[in-house]
């Protein structure tokens, strides 16, 4: 059983079908015939006792099983045709993939960390997500003809969480955060012919493959931007308070109230963080420790 499908039939010729199912239930109906306890979240499985068996169940999704299914309720609800008429006519059903969603989820055993993650994930990839680390996610070289946009953007969806997207011809690949359980990298295409793919329903396990090689390349980019030393923590350590009596004074405020020069350094404190916010963070660092030794 493939779970939840819709099928929504043409009333005119070609009588053109159009199928909507998702792999996640395939997925549970196909645990739950094995007796394996598993939990899910909304389309997520965020707890299961046998992983080897949730990617066994993953991958007996095969264009085989998808195919039995849509030919019996395409024979169900579609247009019925006599046995003279289908020999005159030489029907058949062909079935291609029109869109393709691939997903990848990150799930975390405690809840703090992922929204800082996600935060700092969205601020780096809108400054370093350019148009070539874009292609180069993609797998695919920019020249003259690319078609489509290549850009990255940050959008505010109505159930108040944000979504960082990279669109790249007709595909885009996005990251969220999901009931602050975990992060979803998914990729989606709407024309397979821009990774050089057929679109016929026979080649969904080398579909599979290439947009799995998507969100790989991603979550390599994302983690590539994480692992650096830009949030270096001296401006952090001057901005925490420190205890002074019964009241708490940050090292800034202590060094201003004791040392007039150290109004000067403030400022030049200020000015760092102000441009560590707009450019590069070891730039702002050696021009505080700059000034601070001309003003010492």
């Amino acid at each position: 059983m493939l779970g939840y499908l819709a099928v929504c039939v043409g009333s005119f010729l070609p009588f053109q079908t159009t199928c909507y199912l998702n792999g996640h239930q395939f997925m549970q109906g196909e645990l739950q015939r094995q007796g394996i306890s598993f939990r899910t979240q909304d389309n997520a499985f965020v707890w299961v006792a046998d992983p080897n068996a949730l990617q066994a169940a993953a991958d007996r999704l095969t264009a085989k099983v998808i195919r039995k299914q849509l030919d019996y309720w395409t024979l169900v609800v579609g247009p019925k045709f006599s046995k003279k008429e289908r020999t005159q006519i030489q029907l058949r059903r062909d079935y291609s993939i029109n869109q393709v969603e691939y997903c990848r989820n990150f799930i975390f055993k405690r809840h703090f960390p992922i929204h800082k993650i996600f935060e700092r994930s969205c601020d780096l990839g809108l400054f370093r997500l350019t148009a070539d680390k874009v292609a180069l996610v993609f797998g695919w070289r920019i020249t003259k003809k690319v078609r489509g946009k290549l850009q990255s953007a940050l959008e505010k969806l109505d159930h108040r969480h944000h979504v960082l997207r990279a669109y790249s011809k007709s595909a885009f690949v996005r990251m969220y955060e999901k009931f602050s359980t975990f992060l979803r990298i998914e990729v989606c295409s709407n024309r397979l012919k821009d990774f050089g793919l057929n679109k016929g329903l026979d080649n969904l396990k080398t579909v599979r493959k290439a947009l799995a090689g998507v969100t790989d390349r991603f979550t390599a980019f994302e983690a590539q931007a994480l692992h650096t030393e830009v949030d270096f923590p001296l401006l952090q350590r001057l901005a925490l308070p420190i205890p002074l009596g019964g009241r708490r004074k940050s090292e800034v405020e202590e060094a201003r109230s004791q040392n007039p020069v150290a109004r000067s350094l403030q400022l030049q404190v200020r000015s760092a963080r102000l441009y560590a916010a707009l450019h590069d963070d070891r730039r702002a660092e050696r021009l505080l420790q700059g000034s601070s030794r001309r003003q010492l």
